[in-house]
């Protein structure tokens, strides 16, 4: 994950390309030692979220990881089923079986859930080929990250539209425009309807995350039900260098608590947070997601 933008924006995008930068178990600690060197295809237990400022402890977490290679690249034919160990830093922890997600649209990740009873520092551990692969986790108190959970309100935002662009140059990167500037999200929630918002920027990865997640969005719009208003909120809407001065859009840092992206947040028809995706999802993650601001 790298820094962009405004301060202390993450993004994911690209970072499923690049391998582990800084997370999980670093490459040169990973694998067989031959001549001195790991073995280049060594897998290693990468994450693309930040393991730091996004945990809370108390309510269920959702959290990607990703199998590489110690050179960097995606780890060739992952299991299709990983077992997980997740416990207190130094105790053995509580058994999770994750079932590989992702492919022919997302790259292909293990989406962990699991509920951290208590903040402070976890640790993750899983076996691939015999090989031992863990990440230390910093998991925080209630309330000390400021981005929406599920079962608290997503803030009711005035985003910009075609109507009210609201000062914005860009409202989608996408190429063509994707179909989810019509409506505020301010506006559907004063209205009573359930509400689907990405926030992502497609034009900085085309293929690595925010333009495929876009993407998937379109494809599953088309089976919500009507009355769910799906909103696309682009990070940069002033300009998408992120060098340039004021052209981060303050709601994704303000408002709605965001240091990374991309993100979806679902909600029922009183503004309740039902779902939130980060990082990276696929169809199959996504139609449960919005299937739940109606259930």
């Amino acid at each position: 994950m790298a820094a962009v933008g405004g301060p202390a924006l993450l993004v994911a995008c690209g970072g499923d390309d690049e391998g582990p930068d800084e997370e999980g178990t670093p490459a040169d600690e990973a694998g067989p030692i031959e001549n001195g060197a790991p073995d280049p295809d060594a897998p290693v237990l990468g994450i693309s979220f930040d393991r730091n400022g996004l945990l809370v402890a108390g309510v269920v977490q959702r959290a990607p990881f990703v199998l590489f290679s110690a050179d960097g690249g995606q780890f060739p034919d992952p299991p299709a089923e990983l077992t997980f160990r997740v416990g207190p830093e130094g105790e053995d922890g509580e058994v999770v079986d994750v079932e590989l997600a992702g492919g022919d649209d997302v790259p292909q990740y293990y989406p962990l859930r699991f509920t951290y009873p208590e903040p402070g520092l976890w640790t993750v551990t899983t076996e691939v080929g015999g090989e031992p692969l863990s990440s230390t986790l910093s998991v925080n108190e209630p309330g000390a990250v400021a981005i929406s959970q599920v079962g608290e309100p997503l803030p009711a935002i005035a985003t910009p539209t075609a109507a009210a662009p609201l000062g914005a140059t860009v409202l989608c990167t996408r190429e063509p425009p994707c179909p989810f500037h019509e409506v505020s999200v301010d506006a559907a929630l004063a209205e009573g309807r359930p509400v689907a918002l990405l926030v992502s920027t497609p034009a900085f990865c085309v293929t690595a995350v925010c333009g495929p997640v876009l993407d998937v969005l379109i494809e599953a719009a088309t089976a919500a039900p009507p009355e769910l208003a799906v909103v696309h909120l682009e990070v940069y809407p002033f300009g998408i260098d992120p060098s340039e001065e004021g052209s981060l859009q303050p709601l994704v840092a303000g408002e709605l608590g965001m240091t990374f992206e991309p993100a979806l947040f679902v909600t029922d028809p009183a503004g309740t947070v039902t779902a939130r995706l980060d990082n990276v999802w696929d169809r199959a993650e996504l139609d449960e997601a919005l299937a739940s601001a109606t259930a």
